[in-house]
Parts: structure tokens; C-alpha cells; sequence
């Protein structure tokens, strides 16, 4: 799950070319297909994974979905979340054998 946060007032009046709207949807876009390559090998282990990218402010959306969704666990990294992530999460991996 991702929070993306609305576009500032100054940066919507500068864009002609494209809608404000439509540079949301794109971003919403680019970071829905991120997280699915992320969570993808967990997929491939046969674990339900969500993907969701919401539009707010972070901590209030995560709550408001888990209250919706009724979610059991929620993982979040505070910071450095773009690193962390990368080719880091699959805590499924097998071991290598020596």
C-alpha cells in the first residue's frame, strides 16, 4: 500500500498541457505497477497480497483502510521507504545451502 499526497494549489495552476487529474491518475498509475513488482515473488509463494495506492494524508488513509478492510497485520517501513523496500522484501526466500 501506498499514499500518494495531492498535488499543491501552486503546482495545479502552472500545469496546462495536462489536468491536475490526469497527473494524479498517472502518478496513481506508476506507483500501483511499483508496488505490484514489489510484492510479486510473495504472489509467486502463494501469499495473498493487497495493493492499494490511495490519495491523502498518509497516516489517515492506512488507518481508514484497515479499519475498512478489517486487515489483521500491517507492515510499514518509517523511513528511507523507497530503499527498504527494493528487492528486500520476500522474507520467504529460502536459505542457501553450503
Amino acid at each position: 500500500m501506498d499514499v500518494i499526497e495531492e498535488l499543491p494549489r501552486d503546482m495545479r495552476m502552472l500545469i496546462v498541457a495536462i489536468t491536475p487529474m490526469e497527473i494524479q491518475e498517472l502518478n496513481i498509475q506508476k506507483r500501483h505497477e511499483y508496488l505490484e513488482r514489489i510484492v510479486a515473488p510473495l504472489v509467486k509463494e502463494g501469499v495473498q497480497v493487497g495493493v492499494n495506492v490511495l490519495i491523502g494524508t498518509p497516516f489517515l488513509e492506512i488507518i481508514r483502510l484497515v479499519l475498512r478492510q478489517k486487515n489483521d497485520l500491517v507492515i510499514m517501513v518509517a523511513e528511507g521507504r523507497r530503499r527498504i523496500l527494493q528487492g528486500r522484501l520476500h522474507p520467504f526466500q529460502k536459505p542457501h545451502n553450503r
